[in-house]
């Protein structure tokens, strides 16, 4: 995984437990003794809403019910029913107004009811339904300002009703209290979002330049990740409090949804299984269509079991999603489909920890700020896979295009190195016909030295498709004298010198050499060739030899306009013309490459001495084998 995701991921993850250490902090004293909280289901014959909290609180004071061990016990399963919780608040030490809160964000309606001792109950507003409602003036949990008396007892009586599982994580604070808990767990989650749609406005800079069809699922995506996170964590009534909690809740649940069936598009487009994998595909459209069915029967059935059943059907949902995930990662393993993988594993690690949550019977606040946290990471993770697949796209395009350019120019220099001898090579087939016979032997000699090109320009191709260098074998080595060997092709070459207006000159000593008579051949024609098309017009070139120790050094010299020293480590590389800036190379550059590879099939060693403006000088070091041949 590249590091800009690790870090992107990891400042989740650390703001993330920051949020669930800063929240546990809030849940310290003063609050209720949990040894003094009961709870009880309501009864089905109410039968008269005035009289109901005496009837609960009657019910509780004779020892029915369930008295709490600790805030996030929980009483019963999901259920609709209607649950009271009742104690009383007595010896606080500090009379005034305090502020009671429900700390569960997705719960769909509280109430609360209070009485002095031997009082009639009184019912007591949510703190946001007392205030002008207004954009952000809301509330992350049901909160009730409570007027204290001093050393005088409070009952308290609170009555919940939704589909979740019973709890009542009630804690007692000072206003001062409340209001910084709530500042800085605004704060925390206003950090974890802004991760993720970074990565959004990021994209977003992508799409104009390189479309892929992922990316606006994506985004849709995130925000349905967003609705969900802002609704779990009670973000969504503290931004808008006209909206009540069950409606929060509809909406929480619907953008689920809606996320799971826009996971089965994006995985088409990410995964391109259109393109890889025809059965995968047909499978994934239709769980696509089933999870549009049932968004659809969600939004006109609704019932309390929704919510159950999209827990369960979702992590099916996710267990099937990180196979498909982890299958084309086997068969295509890409960064972008490892984090892919990744983006369901977190998803499978928020549903263990909510089943862990039920089990070990954890803090509320703990399980449903790992669902916000998860919300983050998943769609940052998915925004970094589609960005790296995205810009990986654009490389390949990239490279594609710079392949294709390459191989044009590749093809018109090929056509200008081929063109020139085959046009000789007819002209002199065509002079032949109609020659007289003094003048056949000087148009055979052109026609030979213009084969001569193509025989050594299709011989570099083939070294140049080869890509490797194999050592010729030691017993087609035979003992020559360089002059008696390179005779017919120095008379070859003096014919092309005299037409481009080069002298051409040649010291070759009479000593032999131990050398492959054909590849040596090959070798100087490339030199000449190299020499004669990079001299300047009206120079020379000279072909002589030096002795030096145990090899006799051939050197090829012209007075041409020289090479640099980055061209001179650079002379002997494939497709590498100095001198040739023309848009399309006139050459392909394969002269002196072809003479690099050569001397490595003969094993002798090769040698460049330039000066910009002096000219070239190319050495090649050949073996010694008998005395001067008299």
């Amino acid at each position: 995984m590249p590091k800009r995701s690790l870090g992107a991921a990891g400042s989740v993850v650390c703001i993330a437990a920051l949020l669930i250490g800063q929240a546990k902090a809030f849940e310290v004293t003063p609050a209720p003794r949990w040894s003094k909280v009961v709870a009880v289901a309501e009864e089905d014959n109410v039968t008269s809403p005035e009289t109901l909290p005496q009837r609960q609180w009657q019910r509780i004071d004779s020892g029915e019910g369930v008295a709490l061990q600790q805030g996030s016990q929980v009483i019963a399963a999901r259920t609709g029913q209607a649950y009271w919780a009742g104690f009383s608040l007595e010896g606080l030490g500090q009379a005034g107004v305090h502020w009671l809160s429900l700390q569960s964000p997705t719960l769909d309606s509280a109430q609360l009811w209070w009485r002095k001792p031997g009082g009639p109950w009184t019912a007591q507003a949510q703190l946001q339904d007392t205030q002008p409602l207004r954009l952000g003036s809301g509330q992350l949990f049901a909160v009730w300002a409570l007027d204290i008396p001093h050393a005088q007892r409070l009952d308290v009586l609170v009555r919940t009703q939704g589909v979740n599982r019973v709890q009542f994580p009630l804690v007692l604070q000072t206003p001062q209290a409340f209001v910084t808990q709530q500042r800085g767990l605004l704060l925390m989650m206003g950090l974890i979002l802004a991760v993720p749609w970074v990565v959004v406005m990021y994209v977003l800079t992508l799409m104009p330049s390189l479309y892929n069809p992922s990316l606006p699922i994506f985004i849709a995506m995130t925000v349905c990740e967003t609705a969900g996170a802002v609704w779990v964590s009670g973000l969504m009534c503290a931004i808008w409090p006209w909206l009540d909690r069950l409606q929060a809740a509809w909406i929480g649940n619907t953008a689920y949804a809606l996320l799971m069936a826009l996971s089965i598009h994006h995985a088409r487009a990410f995964l391109r299984t259109a393109q890889h994998d025809l059965r995968t595909d047909w499978w994934l459209r239709c769980g696509a269509w089933c999870w549009w069915l049932g968004l659809a029967g969600w939004l006109v059935w609704h019932t309390q079991w929704m919510r159950t059943a999209l827990l369960y059907v979702g992590a099916l949902h996710s267990v099937c999603m990180l196979l498909l995930a982890w299958r084309t990662y086997r068969r295509h393993p890409r960064p972008y489909i490892a984090m892919y993988v990744c983006v369901w594993v977190v998803y499978l690690l928020s549903v263990g920890v909510y089943w862990l949550f039920r089990w070990f019977e954890w803090p509320l606040i703990t399980t449903l700020g790992a669902q916000f946290v998860q919300g983050a990471v998943v769609a940052t993770l998915l925004g970094w896979a589609g960005c790296l697949q995205v810009l990986q796209h654009r490389q390949s395009m990239q490279m594609l295009l710079r392949v294709n350019t390459e191989r044009s120019y590749l093809y018109a220099a090929a056509q200008h190195d081929l063109w020139q001898p085959l046009q000789s090579m007819q002209l002199y087939a065509r002079s032949l016909t109609v020659a007289q016979p003094p003048q056949q032997a000087h148009l055979l000699e052109g026609l030979q030295l213009a084969s001569s090109y193509v025989d050594d320009f299709m011989h570099s191709l083939r070294h140049l498709a080869q890509d490797q260098t194999q050592h010729i074998d030691a017993s087609q080595f035979q003992n020559q004298s360089l002059s008696v060997l390179l005779e017919d092709t120095l008379n070859e070459f003096e014919t092309l010198a005299t037409m481009r207006h080069v002298e051409l000159r040649t010291r070759l000593s009479e000593r032999c050499v131990w050398v492959h008579p054909l590849s040596l051949k090959r070798l100087v024609r490339n030199l000449l060739s190299n020499a004669l098309r990079y001299g300047a017009s009206g120079g020379k070139v000279l072909l002589g030899t030096r002795l030096q120790g145990e090899h006799l050094w051939l050197w090829c010299i012209d007075r041409g306009k020289g090479m640099s020293q980055a061209q001179v480590e650079a002379c002997f590389k494939a497709f590498n013309a100095n001198g040739d800036s023309a848009p399309v190379p006139q050459s392909l550059g394969l002269g002196l490459y072809s003479v690099k590879q050569l001397a490595l099939q003969m094993q002798t060693p090769v040698l460049v001495r330039s000066q910009v403006g002096q000219g070239v000088a190319i050495g090649i070091g050949l073996r010694l084998t008998s005395p001067r041949i008299t």
